[in-house]
């Protein structure tokens, strides 16, 4: 048995291993800080608001400095009883004048107590009202800056092609429509602002430090070398990180829907422990990630602390032997030590922004990469007049794999009004025709035409709202019955509803629910039986009323006497309509005016004639002599 090494599992030994080994393999372009420039568009609408909460915090950071600069006439003035020098140079233009201002409405206060107990009273309100005015505006502007983005966000993803989606884990895609847009959130929300008003701060602080000692501000910018170099050290991990860290939580995110949409699936192989292992793993390599950032920030956040620390010390140092001196007074050194805590925090504070920075960068790099894939064109396509129904394949090739093709050299002519019935194996090929005459993907070579003109130049919303497509297994969605009916039709009535339920032979089954249309049908309609969700998909195509139907396996989880009333209502439903159906019930050929069997991607016509629409009503279950076995 091969042996552990000792405290091989220690977080603290595979932090310190981590930190020596360190690689930055995410150095590139993509983690540009230009990678949030596209995102500042949102902010034009919102200039009021974000300008308002701007000068709000402008407003909150002036006064705030006003506070430690009492304590200098405190001591100076109240406590030690000196006179106040408001002299001012001779060079500027109404200096007698504002000298005068000064001597008559400044100094009383600078010499009462009282008077200064009083302004100070009155500063600590205004930046009361200030920061309430500044949190109002922040979050108008951050919320409705969060709509703008995810606005666009979510209307660019609903239109990729469907194979984007197939390609894609749901879990991936909500971690991109949801975490990254949080951090873009948190840094347009008020970081930035919160930037200018510290930098517009430290200008001010630098001024006034300046004022009280030249000498000890300049010996403070010694320092700032090291602040620099500190937060260089960090930069790179923290962004290495934020990286591995979105994708982990992508990744936590994606395995938990997995999980949940197939829970079913789970249960039935007894996989709860199993699946709980896995995802526990997951969750481990994010929850370390995350430690093991917070741990980077800390040290980035410590190394600051010091270096500020030290630089009190000096401070204190040369400071303090000035004031023995008599060189500077006391109370312009407890004015600049006050100031210089908020120096140092701001400095530190700006300083380190790259590295707050650093997320946000990666979120946008991120939801950059979706904005950057091209959705199906819409805008651009040809809106027909009128559709009669004429659908014609020519040569169709594709593959979803290159080297590997499921449709080779496939033709078909689809008169208007025709019945089209599709038989083959399992992976032949059936759903993907389906797929292409829907623009669900565009083929590799040759083409298909509506009525004449080249599907690939159709508008895909317009060729859609022309069919009723009902699959194998018709998605319903977690609201009542009426709904997911009408989703095919949003203005239709509930008397149109009603009447497509019951051509599609569901109505009496709705009608023993307690709650009848009404009823919620849960998760992809879990309160459902696999027939009922069938007929429920069956109606939508009645009601939505299209001159092209498009089925794949209709008579699919339904049982033998439904079948034979569903095909009576099926045969009325294609009667003067374009229809295509994949089946592989013998029955359903009955009601077709040609078949083809899809062999090797391509369609070869089975010779009729074939049996004229049968008495259903004891019809046996038999094998099905196109395909030359059971179905």
């Amino acid at each position: 048995m091969t042996k552990r090494p000792l405290f091989s599992n220690c977080p603290l030994l595979r932090f310190v291993r981590e930190f020596v080994s360190f690689r930055d393999e995410t150095s590139t372009g993509k983690t540009s800080y230009s990678a949030l420039v596209p995102y500042f568009r949102y902010v034009r609408p919102l200039w009021f608001q974000y300008l308002a909460g701007l000068l709000c915090g402008l407003a909150t950071s002036l006064l705030a400095m006003a506070l430690p600069l009492a304590t200098r006439y405190f001591v100076d003035n109240i406590i030690l009883g000196k006179e106040t020098d408001l002299a001012l140079p001779s060079n500027i233009p109404g200096a007698g004048l504002l000298e005068g201002l000064l001597a008559s409405g400044v100094e009383p206060v600078l010499h009462s107590l009282y008077l200064l107990v009083l302004v100070l009273g009155v500063v600590g309100v205004l930046i009361i009202v200030f920061n309430v005015l500044q949190s109002y505006y922040n979050v108008a502007f951050a919320e409705e800056y969060t709509f703008l983005l995810q606005a666009d966000l979510y209307r660019h993803v609903l239109r990729f092609p469907l194979g984007y989606f197939r390609d894609r884990s749901t879990g991936y895609l909500l971690s991109r429509l949801t975490d990254d847009v949080v951090y873009l959130h948190y840094i347009f929300s008020g970081y930035l602002s919160q930037i200018v008003v510290q930098v517009v701060s430290l200008v001010l602080l630098f001024g006034i430090l300046s004022a009280l000692s030249l000498h000890l501000t300049l010996t403070l910018l010694l320092f700032t070398p090291l602040f620099l170099v500190a937060n260089l050290f960090f930069i790179p991990r923290v962004r290495a990180l934020g990286f591995r860290g979105r994708d982990q939580s992508a990744n936590v995110t994606r395995d938990l829907g997995e999980i949940i949409a197939g829970i079913e699936q789970v249960k039935a192989d007894s996989a709860e422990e199993r699946e709980y292992g896995n995802l526990l793993a997951t969750i481990r390599e994010a929850v370390q990630n995350r430690v093991t950032t917070t741990v980077y920030i800390s040290l980035s956040n410590q190394v600051s602390l010091g270096v500020k620390s030290l630089a009190l010390l000096v401070l204190f140092w040369v400071g303090g032997n000035e004031v023995l001196a008599g060189s500077m007074s006391l109370g312009d050194f407890v004015a600049f030590a006050a100031y210089v805590v908020t120096f140092s925090s701001l400095l530190s504070s700006i300083i380190s922004s790259p590295i707050t920075l650093q997320p946000a960068v990666v979120s946008a790099a991120r939801i950059t990469e979706i904005l950057s894939l091209a959705p199906e064109e819409r805008e651009k396509g040809f809106w027909p007049g009128t559709c009669a129904g004429h659908l014609r394949c020519e040569n169709l090739t594709f593959a979803y794999i290159p080297g590997t093709p499921v449709l080779d050299g496939l033709d078909l002519d689809v008169l208007p009004g025709r019945v089209i019935g599709i038989i083959g194996r399992t992976g032949a090929g059936k759903t993907t025709l389906i797929n292409l005459l829907l623009k669900f993907y565009e083929p590799r070579a040759g083409q298909i035409t509506l009525d004449g003109v080249g599907l690939g130049g159709i508008d895909s919303q317009w060729l859609r709202s022309q069919v009723s497509f009902v699959s194998q297994n018709p998605y319903l969605f977690h609201a009542t019955i009426e709904e997911n009916i009408r989703y095919s039709r949003p203005d239709a009535a509930f008397e149109d509803v009603v009447l497509a339920a019951k051509r599609a032979e569901v109505h009496d089954d709705i009608m023993r629910l307690p709650d009848g249309y009404r009823t919620v049908v849960g998760e992809r309609g879990s309160k459902l039986s696999g027939g009922q969700r069938q007929r429920i998909g069956l109606a939508r195509a009645f009601l939505k009323d299209t001159p092209i139907l498009i089925l794949d396996e209709p008579l699919s989880h339904l049982d033998a006497d439904i079948q034979v009333e569903l095909m009576v209502t099926l045969s009325e439903l294609i009667r003067g309509r374009t229809t295509i159906f994949i089946t592989h019930h013998e029955r359903m050929l009955a009601i077709a005016d040609e078949v083809y069997r899809m062999v090797d991607g391509r369609l070869e016509r089975v010779p009729g004639p074939l049996a004229p629409l049968p008495r259903w009503g004891d019809y046996p279950a038999l094998r099905d002599p196109l395909d030359g076995a059971a179905p």
